[in-house]
């Protein structure tokens, strides 16, 4: 590969200089960058970043007016962070008057409503 002045480039395999992300395309694969007419590339598996968020409801199911300090709003960017979150905090949140959670990805509701009850 040779550079404008004609250089020879060595890959050094740097995250920024080759492989699968440039400088330019940290966000996005090499296959999701645009092409001619603002689309993506053809065959582009490009999936926007996706937001984990709880909601914490009643026992009626409906969300809690007022949730507990130690409820997380912000969203979390994996469902394995959402849910190792949920696994650290829950005793707290039933303690402030959380009784079930439901996990959204997005627009998606993922499962729940799932109580934080211990089962009988």
């Amino acid at each position: 590969m040779l550079t404008v002045a004609g250089q020879r480039r060595i890959l050094t395999g740097f995250p920024w200089t080759s492989g699968a992300y440039s400088l330019v395309g940290l966000i996005r694969p090499r296959s999701a960058r645009r092409v001619k007419g603002g689309a993506p590339g053809p065959g582009s598996a490009y999936r926007p970043p996706m937001a984990w968020t709880w909601i914490f409801t009643n026992l009626e199911g409906a969300p809690v007016a007022d949730p507990p300090g130690c409820a997380v709003m912000t969203p979390f960017p994996t469902q394995t962070d959402a849910e190792t979150w949920l696994g650290e905090t829950w005793k707290e949140l039933l303690d402030g008057g959380v009784d079930a959670v439901v996990l959204w990805e997005d627009a998606r509701q993922v499962y729940g409503p799932m109580s934080l009850h211990p089962t009988p």
